[in-house]
């Protein structure tokens, strides 16, 4: 039977209650580890494209690396699977086990800090996936082209169908090119699934449109009573250029109206002259001078028919357009709205959260310790509220800077081929009309 163990000596007790009275670190680590470089036997930590997960290498493998391939240095960085799981959920370290391993406490800490070089190269790389992101994205293109206007039947069973013509290089559409006619009707029931505008000045008075009334009484009386102070001056330049658009665009419209109704008036006197004239050659009793009276009245049709033409011309092809740009003033203004709602939305949070702050202060003066830990938790919830509310704002003004300078190609790519396209019809008209007189002057001449 074996003897009990000696009871520990004097010396032995007062060691191990000083041993107790110490408190143990779990995570102990020495200075020197800190200041010191990375041990020889561990190479460079590679982060993922998250930057959460740390990942290191031993020595050992540099070799077997550089054999299989000198071109990638971190073709064998990664650990196996089950080694990165170890890496990512550490088990319970017991404080025998944390006391006896220094070297592994140095490893955990070098595995935590991560790798400057690494981490200034995350944003590169973020920036240039979402610059490709972006490429991809405005590769797509669709183009409606709305044109041929005809006018179908006679009398009250008479309607007017338009060539819808479709390209895109979207890949929802089976045919990248389609051509179909549509009645107007057809537009009117897009209209009514509001998929079209619809216009101001034939709508009805409606529920939908009172809402509307109500709903820009409200942004108004917002715009009044809290008005923001733009910081940016790219966007402060750009609201004045499309207030100052939107109106230059309403006095384009109204002068092309105007050419339009005069053209037309245009074409109705010439029509009359052409049958005053030749009603005159037909009883004109001189030949030669009745003949070139009847030539005359042709002519003047024929005028009358290169008339309407620039009247068509007129209307569909700038006057449409200038009508189209006016209408998206508005939905751009709504848009410069959002951005201003979303930043007085974030600094209403700061607001009430510097008072909550200064509410704080107060209770902890006044020594309501119950009231203070309810005032702590509602100062981090209104902190949350202010971080969303500037992340939203930044968020959204960045996606406004980018479809501005969007709309700003667009409407110049627009503007250019309407341009351009009607100055060529419309010299093509002139043209006519100067083979028309020309082929008339020597009939005229011809008059004995």
């Amino acid at each position: 039977m074996s003897s009990p163990p000696p009871f520990p000596s004097d010396d032995e007790k007062d060691v191990q209650a000083e041993k107790a009275e110490e408190p143990e670190e779990l995570f102990s680590i020495p200075a020197e580890a800190v200041d010191e470089p990375p041990a020889k036997d561990m190479q460079n930590i590679d982060l993922n494209a998250g930057g959460e997960k740390a990942q290191e290498t031993t020595s050992a493998a540099a070799p077997a690396a550089d054999d299989d391939d000198d071109g990638d240095l971190f073709a064998d960085a990664s650990p196996p699977a089950e080694k990165a799981a170890e890496v990512e959920k550490p088990e319970p370290v017991s404080p025998s086990s944390t006391a006896t391993a220094p070297d592994e406490a140095e490893e955990t800490l070098q595995a935590s800090v991560p790798d400057p070089a690494d981490a200034d190269a995350q944003p590169a790389a973020a920036t240039a996936a979402d610059a490709e992101a972006e490429e991809e994205t405005d590769s797509f293109s669709i183009n409606i082209n709305v044109s041929d206007p005809e006018k179908i039947g006679d009398g009250m069973g008479a309607y007017m169908t338009y060539q819808v013509s479709t390209k895109t290089n979207l890949p929802h559409f089976k045919s990248s090119s389609t051509t179909v006619r549509r009645r107007f009707s057809d537009f009117l029931s897009l209209q009514s699934q509001d998929e079209l505008p619809k216009a101001a000045d034939t709508s009805a008075l409606s529920g939908a449109g009172m809402m509307r009334l109500f709903k820009g009484v409200g942004d108004a009386f917002v715009k009044m009573t809290s008005k923001k102070t733009e910081t940016d001056r790219w966007f402060e330049e750009k609201v004045a250029q499309y207030i100052a658009l939107e109106e230059t665009l309403k006095k384009l419209h109204i002068s092309i109206e105007s050419l339009v109704v005069h053209r037309r008036d245009l074409c109705s006197s010439t029509a009359t002259f052409a049958k005053s004239s030749a009603i005159l050659g037909n009883t004109e009793e001189h030949t030669s001078l009745s003949r070139v009276l009847s030539q005359l009245a042709d002519v003047e049709e024929k005028i009358e028919q290169v008339h309407l033409q620039q009247v068509e011309n007129d209307f569909f092809i700038f006057g449409e357009l200038i009508k189209d740009y006016i209408g998206l003033m508005g939905p751009l203004k709504a848009c410069f709205s959002q951005r201003e709602k979303a930043y007085q939305a974030w600094q209403i949070a700061q607001t009430n959260l510097i008072k909550k702050r200064e509410q704080e202060g107060k209770l902890q003066a006044a020594g309501n310790t119950e009231k203070v830990k309810l005032c702590q938790e509602e100062i981090v919830q209104m902190e949350t509220r202010v971080e969303k509310g500037e992340e939203e704002f930044n968020n959204i003004s960045k996606v406004m800077r980018a479809e501005i300078e969007r709309f700003e190609g667009q409407r110049k790519k627009d503007f250019k081929a309407s341009i351009l396209r009607y100055m060529e019809k419309m010299m093509r008209n002139q043209e006519q009309l100067i083979k028309y007189w020309e082929a008339f002057l020597p009939e005229a001449k011809s008059i004995a």
